[in-house]
């Protein structure tokens, strides 16, 4: 009779190391429906800070954003966890500063062949 492995991984990206016992699924990317959902909370959140003080200058607004955001990392600290997991992911600003370079390049060198072809390079070779 065979025995079960002890370790059964599913990853949806490429995984260079994995040892132990590991129980459980690992997710690498998280669905974008909970980015869409932290991009909302934090909308709804400045809308109401504007419409409790319709009259504060641009920098009030910034103090009192600033702690609104303090007061739910200290008393939400999930809410607060999942903002920076959503929304101050470095890998996902990195992808998309990379993402507006490029369109910006494409848009103002469309008709050079070195710009595309280095354009191409240079997308290939920051792939993971």
């Amino acid at each position: 009779m065979s025995k079960d492995p002890e370790v059964n991984m599913n990853f949806n990206a490429p995984v260079y190391g994995a040892a132990g016992k590991v129980e459980g699924d690992q997710i690498v990317n998280v669905p974008h429906e909970n980015l869409d959902k932290a991009l909302m909370e934090i909308i709804q959140i400045l809308k109401t800070l504007q419409q409790n003080h319709p009259t504060a200058t641009e920098e009030e607004a910034e103090d009192i954003i600033e702690a609104e955001f303090q007061e739910i990392k200290i008393n939400q600290p999930n809410k607060w966890q999942n903002f920076q997991r959503q929304l101050l992911n470095p890998e996902r600003w990195l992808k998309g500063g990379k993402a507006a370079l490029s369109e910006t390049a494409k848009h103002y060198l469309e008709d050079s062949v070195f710009a595309k072809a280095s354009l191409a390079f240079l997308d290939e070779f920051s792939a993971e």
